[in-house]
This record gives structure tokens, sequence and C-alpha cells, in this order.
């Protein structure tokens, strides 16, 4: 016998799906932060990104297990994309702003210490 959840439970097993897409893109945010301050050499790009999906499959397939018996259904995997897109272009957007400028001026503040230490610890030695 094949089991078919109702339009209640469709409808919540969606409006999770939707949550958890929305915090796999606040995950993918963290990810661009360390980009932006760390480095943007491409083998490292190439091992976040891995480790992006591997993450993000693993949690999709907990999550289906949990939330959802272990059945794939492709409105959930859709809710999932739609929450990713929803964050991606809404407050992600503002997310990556935020944190380049405070990237930017932690560099700044970094060259500033630097250009200050610098000199007289040149002249002790």
């Amino acid at each position: 016998m094949v089991y078919l959840p109702s339009m209640a439970e469709q409808t919540e097993v969606f409006i999770y799906s939707l949550g958890l897409g929305f915090l796999l893109g606040v995950f993918y945010d963290v990810f661009r932060t360390i980009r932006l301050a760390i480095s943007s050499a491409k083998k490292i790009i190439f091992v976040q990104d891995v480790l992006y999906v591997l993450v993000c499959a693993i949690v999709s397939f907990l999550f289906f297990m949990v939330v959802n018996n272990g059945n794939i259904r492709a409105y959930a995997m859709l809710g999932e994309l739609l929450g990713w897109i929803i964050y991606y272009f809404s407050f992600g957007v503002f997310a990556i702003r935020a944190s380049a400028t405070i990237i930017k001026y932690r560099k700044k503040l970094f060259w500033l210490i630097y250009r200050i230490v610098k000199p007289p610890f040149i002249w002790i030695c």
C-alpha cells in the first residue's frame, strides 16, 4: 500500500523545507564571508564548494528522514531551493555587503597598526 500524505502534511513539509533552504543560504554566506576574508584561490574555492555541497546533501538527507519519513518529494526539494533563492536574493545581498564592509575595514585597521608598530620595532632591532 502506498501512503500519500494529506494536503496539510504536504504543506507542513513544504514550509519546513523553505526554512531549511533559508538556513542553507545562511550557511552559504558563511563560506562566502570566509572566501572574502581569507583567499579566493581557485583550489580553496573548489574545496569550499565541495564541502558545502556535501554538508547540504547530508543535512537534506537527514531532513527527509526526520520530517518526511525518508520520502523524497519534489515539492520538498523545490521548497528547499525556493528558500535558498529567497535568502540569497533578499537577506543574502545585505549580509554579503555587510561582510565585505567589515572585512575591508578590518584590513585597513591591521594595515594601520602594522604601519604604527613597524618603525619602532625596526629601530629596536
